[in-house]
């Protein structure tokens, strides 16, 4: 008797599941684009330079373009 399994999800090398929509995932452009309005944000006195790192680091690992990650809003 052979067993079916269910297809997995594609896994990055981290063993973490890629979204459904991989539409959804950041491209370097919208990575650089949002590193780029925190500088001007930042040069301009709209963010502090403790906040600035806290969403540059955000920004930086983010795996998708939810604009929850991007934002620096949390979900808990």
């Amino acid at each position: 008797m052979v067993l079916h399994e269910r297809p997995r999800r594609a896994t990055r090398s981290t063993g973490t599941s890629l979204p459904e929509d991989l539409s959804s995932l950041i491209s370097e452009d919208d990575r650089d684009a949002a590193v780029q309005r925190l500088r001007v944000a930042y040069a301009e006195g709209h963010i502090s330079h403790e906040e600035l790192d806290e969403r540059l680091h955000q920004v930086l690992t983010a795996k998708t373009t939810n604009p929850a990650n991007l934002c620096g809003h949390s979900n808990g």
